[in-house]
């Protein structure tokens, strides 16, 4: 089958420190390539075998071809891996004691590999429902690879490719009447979901969200799913604004000055460093990344308001790229990592409560429409110029049609 491929080897990993973004788009790199690999097979007892119809291009996709990941979380892949992590497919086959999904279904993938993946004994982490923080995620076992996650694992191909393998326990069935462009969004809405439920909305008045990408959208439309006050949206682009609106949220004009005074803060200013911020807003969402976004969205945030850090992949800030020291009293920051069993073990799946959303209350066909660019495999340059480039393309959620047959 054809696949784009991940790899890691040393002259692909200086290409990505010398030419970021650019080296995944170039073959002689060695950190993207359109390949012929070895093909799924028939799915074995508890797995199934998928069809990928739309996988996107996500952010932590974007970071590890241009060599920005974390290097801590270069513990927890293997390489060469086919990446793509938000799937939308259809159920090609089933193994020996699946049940609940048969072939001819559409659904979308848990990515993670957890201990019930591997078939080994659920570590502590899995038995709480919480499989993203799977103990076992570097090392190998169960016959497979280290990794945490489908797409950054040489053995669990993503949605990049043409097939895919996944355990039983990774796949949700996607609603009818929820089309394949909108179901697309269920990952990104579980991030935004799973990392937004923990605030006490009600207790809110005024939200600042930062960022205008698939995050930071996704986190507008789990706010209005969780009750939460019209927030608040720093974007870059005009089309992110217009995105914003249609997902019932008010992008901050960039007359409005400093996010800070935007939510009600004033500035003490001193003889030197930073201004001191009294007040700002009752909850900020970081919806972008990076150690400056980060410190900035804190010093946003009121003296006992809330700072969630849903931009990034788990790693904490360096202190000496925050800018100076900020100053947060009675902080509650919160870093939630991807999604799992909401309220324990016996508790729904956060892509369950998702594509419930899409299903019963979220508007689906302005979703849709925010997959804005969706390109087949061997136009997968196409495909990450549109990722890179917002402002220039206009792009929301950029994906790839695997099997050829656009959604």
């Amino acid at each position: 089958m054809r696949a784009l491929v991940q790899s890691a080897g040393p002259l692909s990993l200086a290409a990505r420190r010398v030419l970021g973004g650019s080296a995944a788009r170039w073959p002689v790199a060695g950190v993207l390539r359109l390949l012929e690999v070895a093909d799924p097979g028939p799915p074995g007892a508890g797995w199934v075998r998928l069809r990928p119809l739309l996988s996107g291009v996500c952010g932590s996709d974007l970071a590890s071809l241009r060599g920005r990941s974390p290097t801590v979380l270069w513990l927890l892949v293997s390489f060469p891996s086919v990446p793509g992590h938000e799937v939308v497919a259809r159920v090609e086959a089933v193994g020996e004691g699946v049940e609940g999904v048969r072939p001819g279904d559409r659904v979308v993938v848990d990515p993670c590999v957890s201990c019930f993946v591997r078939g080994l004994p659920p570590c502590e982490a899995c038995r709480a429902g919480e499989t993203a923080l799977c103990r076992r995620a570097a090392q190998s076992g169960g016959g497979l690879a280290r990794g945490m996650m489908v797409g950054y694992h040489r053995d669990l191909p993503g949605g990049w490719g043409e097939a895919m393998r996944v355990h039983a326990s990774q796949v949700y069935r996607v609603p009818d009447g929820v089309e394949e462009r909108a179901a697309l969004w269920a990952e990104p809405l579980a991030v935004a979901l799973h990392a937004l439920m923990p605030v006490p909305w009600a207790r809110t008045e005024r939200v600042l969200v930062i960022g205008g990408g698939s995050i930071g959208l996704a986190c507008v439309a789990a706010l209005g799913l969780l009750g939460a006050p019209v927030p608040a949206v720093a974007v870059r682009h005009r089309h992110q604004a217009a995105a914003v609106r249609r997902l019932g949220g008010r992008p901050l004009e960039p007359g409005e000055g400093a996010w800070p005074r935007a939510g009600g803060g004033v500035a003490v200013r001193g003889w030197a460093g930073r201004p001191l911020w009294l007040g700002g807003f009752d909850a900020v969402v970081d919806a972008v990344g990076g150690d400056a976004v980060f410190a900035r969205a804190v010093e946003a945030t009121r003296a006992g308001g809330w700072t969630v850090r849903v931009g990034d992949v788990g790693s904490l800030p360096r202190p000496g790229r925050m800018g100076g020291r900020v100053w947060a009293p009675d902080a509650h920051i919160l870093q939630p990592f991807a999604y799992g069993r909401e309220g324990g073990p016996g508790g729904p799946h956060t892509l369950e409560l998702a594509l419930r959303a899409l299903a019963d209350s979220l508007d689906r066909e302005a979703l849709a429409a925010l997959v804005t660019h969706v390109y087949p495999l061997e136009a997968y340059r196409e495909a990450l110029e549109a990722a890179f480039d917002h402002r220039r393309h206009a792009s929301v959620k950029v994906a790839f049609a695997p099997a050829g047959d656009q959604a």
